[in-house]
């Protein structure tokens, strides 16, 4: 009974071992962009973006959206595009253009304030190389 009942544990231990290596991750659970390459996007740009474009530029979003900008697939941009997005997204946000204004009246404080573009734009700038 007691050999059982180890194989048993035995048995359960591996079974969930394997679902845990098998499952797929889930990087965006948190709206965090997980990034594999060589640019990373700095904490304090990331917040401002979860807060004012993961509505939109991230699962779930609108498809045109998602066409423009898929934040999490941001770390499949080569470091060119990567710039190129960035400076895109911090000229939109300076014009007022982004978030929408339709998006940011459901969502008052998805507004980025005038030091959040100035981060952004800052951030963008120096991935221009």
């Amino acid at each position: 009974m007691k050999k059982t009942s180890l194989i048993l544990i035995a048995i359960c231990v591996v079974s969930v071992l394997t679902a845990l290596a098998l499952s797929p991750e889930k990087s965006n659970q948190k709206n965090e962009i997980v990034l594999k390459g060589t640019t990373a996007i700095p904490d304090s740009v990331n917040v401002i973006l979860k807060k004012s474009c993961f509505g939109c530029h991230s699962e779930g979003g609108k498809k045109s959206a998602l066409f423009e900008l898929n934040l999490e697939k941001w770390d499949t941009y080569t470091p060119k595009k990567q710039a190129e997005k960035a400076m895109k997204m911090a000229s939109e946000m300076k014009d007022g253009s982004m978030p929408p204004e339709g998006f940011t009246k459901k969502n008052p404080s998805a507004a980025p304030t005038k030091k959040q573009i100035s981060t952004v734009s800052n951030w963008a700038k120096s991935l221009k190389k």
